[in-house]
């Protein structure tokens, strides 16, 4: 499933993403429902950047509107203040972005895989790479460098289906140690937030948190992944008044 769309930054972190005013910066493959479309949790931003790239993270790689958008049914079209073009539209599986650049020396397009750029910008004096994440020890270690990531701790993120898994268990020592990673993010009192589930790494509220009781099948251990999310959806979410915690999030 794709929904495709433009992101702008008018001076305030606006969630709906698609502003009549505002400089883009970057136009997504997907944008939740529920909490307002805002981009985030690993759906993948492109954007072109006409001229050097130097610090991706800086707002200098944002770009205004040289006119009103073109949207129709199935089509946008966006002018850029560098000379871009940008175009998209969407197959029955996959989105489709067309650039037309100017003719220029250099031109580039940018994939932000995790689409923080811009939130991220003032707080993260380095790089973070995956493999660190992976290497977060447990579990007095668990949420440092939460700074760092949106409405997440860097624990769940590293266990994220948006990840190529093999390749996770295999930076995490094999599938036995991928399995105590994922049984010690459902173990009580580990971590001082979230004590409305028993101070757990694990955050049924919240979308990164949602598909980590199923990554138990990626190692074969089924039983757990049925106990965990059996547990997880009686403790949790009813489909009485007052409905699921933060049914917002929840509804996704």
């Amino acid at each position: 499933m794709v929904k495709l769309g433009p992101d702008l930054y008018t001076g305030s972190d606006f969630n709906s993403r698609c502003q009549p005013k505002g400089d883009f910066t970057g136009f997504t493959m997907l944008h939740e429902s529920c909490t307002g479309g805002a981009p985030k949790y690993g759906v993948v931003s492109q954007m072109s950047v006409v001229g050097k790239v130097g610090n991706p993270f800086s707002d200098a790689m944002n770009d205004p509107r040289a006119k009103p958008d073109i949207i129709e049914v199935g089509y946008y079209k966006a002018s850029l203040g560098s000379g871009t073009v940008l175009e998209m539209s969407a197959s029955k599986k996959a989105g489709i972005h067309k650039y037309t650049l100017p003719g220029k020396a250099e031109s580039h397009i940018l994939v932000d895989a995790s689409h923080v750029r811009r939130r991220i910008a003032a707080k993260v004096s380095r790089s973070i790479t995956w493999q660190e994440t992976l290497a977060i020890p447990y579990p007095a270690e668990a949420a440092t460098g939460a700074t760092d990531y949106y409405q997440a701790l860097p624990w769940e993120y590293s266990s994220n289906a948006h990840h190529d898994l093999q390749t996770a268990i295999s930076y995490m020592s094999g599938p036995a140690r991928f399995t105590d990673r994922l049984d010690t993010t459902f173990k009580p009192v580990v971590y001082s937030g979230n004590n409305q589930f028993g101070n757990t790494l694990f955050n049924p509220g919240n979308e990164p948190s949602f598909t980590t009781p199923y990554l138990y099948n990626s190692v074969n251990r089924q039983a757990l992944a049925v106990q965990k999310s059996r547990f997880i959806a009686n403790s949790y979410y009813r489909p009485t008044p007052p409905g699921p915690w933060n049914h917002g999030c929840s509804g996704t």
